[in-house]
């Protein structure tokens, strides 16, 4: 139980959702893309995000950047009083801030729009910072320049 305690918060929390991801979403990793997608719809329109995010979990660990995308609408706008398995209430919003930032990282146009928009407003935890919205803005026709922004947003300490 000791080495538990010793590792950070985040590795600690990335790993419990890692193994609750393995059991909870075992049936969702069975799905093609595609049904997770039509399956995910369905969820959404009934306002099951807890499915809605189970589904998409799987895809979103294997990197696919539109689950990545959509696992953080899940958790910074949908889920607000919503039991989500693996995550715990008060993380929701950081762990939807890395999805975000990790979507963004993939290529997500709508990823790195939101990014803009966020820091533009300062909503949802960030500061208004109009450099890094045109940052992010800037990178939607440039994918590249991406790890530009987020070195940026990190010197600036705002990825914590």
């Amino acid at each position: 139980m000791r080495a538990w305690h010793s590792l950070s918060f985040g590795l600690r929390a990335f790993l419990l959702t890692m193994f609750l991801a393995a059991g909870i979403a075992a049936s969702a990793a069975e799905l093609t893309r595609e049904e997770a997608i039509k399956q995910g719809q369905a969820a959404a329109k009934a306002g099951d995000y807890n499915k809605v995010y189970q589904l998409g979990l799987p895809f979103a660990l294997k990197g696919d950047a539109e689950f990545q995308y959509g696992l953080s609408g899940v958790l910074l706008f949908y889920s607000e009083g919503t039991k989500i398995d693996g995550v715990a209430d008060q993380d929701h919003r950081r762990l939807g801030m890395t999805w975000l930032r990790k979507a963004a990282e993939g290529g997500s146009e709508e990823a790195l729009e939101e990014l803009a928009l966020l820091y533009r407003w300062g909503e949802k935890g960030l500061p208004r910072d109009a450099e890094l919205s045109d940052c992010f803005t800037q990178a939607e026709s440039d994918h590249k320049a991406v790890a530009h922004c987020r070195a940026r947003e990190h010197a600036k300490g705002y990825d914590q």
